[in-house]
């Protein structure tokens, strides 16, 4: 099957402004307003511009649908979600040309609304004899547990639907069209608070919010079934630039009002009206990320969307100087993190993944910073720092500063744990909103960075008793012993003495009885001994009393005691 040739993936619309005049004026209506037509474009045309446009742009088109649409619902808000959807189906089935006989068969195109009624993404798909790749193909490997309550009518075995019947092009239809019908409910916000009816506002946005965890989870377990059993479809579909940006504006669009809700949902957990509290939990915990994250091939999807965001070509309502930013800022990582001019194809990799909303500020930065061509520079401790600093704060360390990091990474944590230390301060914060980019922030995932007076508590055992720096295992073992222990003392204690002391390699030093005591001095009291102090426990040892006992008397002091306390062991 041959890929779709191209067409011009923009076109213009009637604008905004010009579809508005168009309409008469009205005052928002109150919330027990009767449910009709006239009482349901005035809340459009307060609040959603976009769900207005699309609304005028169907009805200019010759749709007579959008009243049909609001029957049964109790009130205009909340019918509105439902009908901005289907009018947004009706917009795309509308608007596309009509269907053009190839070689290869029929093409067809989906009109994928962008936004701001400006301009729409024409999505050319072609559907040749027996070759449209359904989404029955996958869904019969979707355990019964996933199976969630749209799945039988979007994309089980037999449905009619388009989502089903038209593959790919289908579901990224319902997606799009699930974006705007949330969307729609996002803008009435002002107006359901205004009214208190927060429940309403959160039962059309919960719902909004878990089609975008079906239809996201659906489209790439599609993706990812092609890959495996149909490669030419994937393909095609990879490579089709249209569909790829479509997939990714509607995603970023309702990753953006998904954090918004989260907000919103927040305070109404805080009214005094009513207490949302265990809705809100239990909607978050299953509507979350639970789908993707749950899949069975997980890995393998989040890795398809990544390749979506990394061939994108446009992002959502972006001007060219906005562009210009993140290229400008793309730019300087280049010149100051790896010392070159950007190549094309990478510069490219990196503004579109700003562009598209996938990365921010912080995750670019951490993309540069634990690349391949970073580590082939292999820096030492005091040059990575003086990197962070010209990359991060915009100018070279100051001398306590330099010591104060340094002083970290050779106590034990990884170098993620200072590029999160320089992404999260002010001076960085200030460089991403001089390009007009989310900062965002970076997780800690390795044990080393969890608690860092624990790591180098460790870190200093391996100095003190074994005569050496840490290895990477043997620390992340340790730590994670005391870190997950219910007394970090007493597990400190047993690391110190047990692990360190009783292991093979100190054994294997075979240390004469002077020399352990002297081991034991720096290990728990951090000091070198005293002549009286050496004497005595060297004596204890020559009279009968074995290592062990005298290793206690060390581990039980008051001097190790308070060694760990400046570590943070208590």
């Amino acid at each position: 099957m041959s890929e779709p040739r191209r067409f011009l993936r923009t076109v213009l619309t009637i604008p905004l402004t010009i579809a508005m005049t168009t309409a008469a004026v009205f005052a928002a209506p109150a919330y027990d307003a009767p449910v009709n037509e006239t009482n349901a474009m005035a809340l459009l045309k307060e609040y959603d511009p976009d769900g207005y446009y699309i609304v005028q742009t169907t009805k200019q088109m010759g749709s007579t649908g959008f009243s049909s649409w609001l029957q049964g619902s109790s009130n205009n808000a909340e019918a509105l979600d439902t009908a901005v959807h289907e009018e947004c189906h009706e917009y795309t089935h509308t608007k596309n040309d009509p269907l053009i006989y190839t070689d290869g068969g029929w093409l067809e195109r989906e009109t994928i609304y962008v936004g701001n009624g400006m301009a729409d993404i024409i999505v050319p798909f072609l559907f040749a004899n027996n070759t449209v790749y359904k989404t029955e193909n996958f869904t019969k490997t979707i355990p019964e547990s996933m199976r969630t309550f749209r799945y039988d009518d979007y994309v089980a075995e037999g449905s009619e639907l388009s989502s089903n019947q038209e593959g790919i092009y289908g579901l990224l239809n319902e997606y799009n069209a699930y974006s705007w019908g949330m969307n729609n409910q996002m803008m009435l916000y002002p107006y359901y608070k205004a009214n208190n009816t927060y429940v309403d506002y959160f039962n059309a946005c919960a719902n909004g919010y878990q089609a975008y965890e079906e239809f996201r989870y659906w489209t790439l377990g599609l993706l990812n079934h092609e890959r495996k059993n149909a490669p030419d479809q994937y393909k095609v579909h990879m490579n089709n630039i249209d569909l790829v940006n479509a997939y990714c504006i509607t995603t970023t669009r309702f990753r953006t009002m998904i954090e918004e809700f989260k907000k919103n949902a927040a305070v109404m957990t805080d009214s005094n009206t009513r207490d949302y509290t265990a809705r809100l939990e239990y909607d978050m915990d299953w509507r979350g990320i639970t789908m993707l994250e749950n899949a069975s091939a997980a890995a393998e999807l989040k890795a398809i969307e990544e390749e979506l965001f990394a061939s994108a070509t446009i992002g959502v309502n972006l001007s060219e100087e906005q562009i210009a930013l993140m290229t400008e800022f793309v730019t300087r990582l280049y010149n100051l993190c790896l010392q070159r001019e950007p190549d094309e194809n990478g510069l490219k990799y990196w503004v579109n993944r700003l562009k598209s909303g996938q990365m921010s500020a912080a995750q670019v930065v951490q993309g540069f910073f634990f690349s391949k061509e970073m580590q082939n520079l292999n820096l030492d401790h005091e040059e990575y720092v003086e990197r962070c600093y010209e990359v991060m704060m915009n100018r070279g360390s100051d001398s306590g500063g330099k010591k104060y990091w340094v002083e970290r990474l050779n106590n034990g944590v990884t170098r993620m744990y200072v590029v999160r230390g320089f992404v999260e301060s002010p001076e960085f914060t200030a460089i991403a909103a001089k390009y007009g980019i989310k900062r965002g922030s970076l997780k800690l995932g390795d044990v080393r960075d969890q608690n860092y007076g624990i790591t180098s508590f460790v870190a200093r055992c391996y100095t003190k008793a074994l005569g050496r720096s840490y290895d990477e295992s043997g620390l992340k073992t340790w730590v994670s012993k005391i870190l997950n222990a219910s007394n970090r003392k007493q597990a400190a204690i047993d690391t110190a003495s047990n692990g360190f002391l009783h292991s093979a390699e100190f054994q294997n030093k075979k240390l004469n009885d002077t020399e352990y005591v002297k081991v034991l001095y720096r290990t728990f009291l951090d000091r070198e001994y005293d002549a009286a102090g050496l004497a005595d426990w060297t004596d204890r040892l020559q009279k009968g009393s074995t290592r062990d006992e005298v290793m206690k008397g060390f581990a039980g002091s008051v001097e190790f005691a308070k060694l760990m306390e400046r570590y943070g062991i208590r």
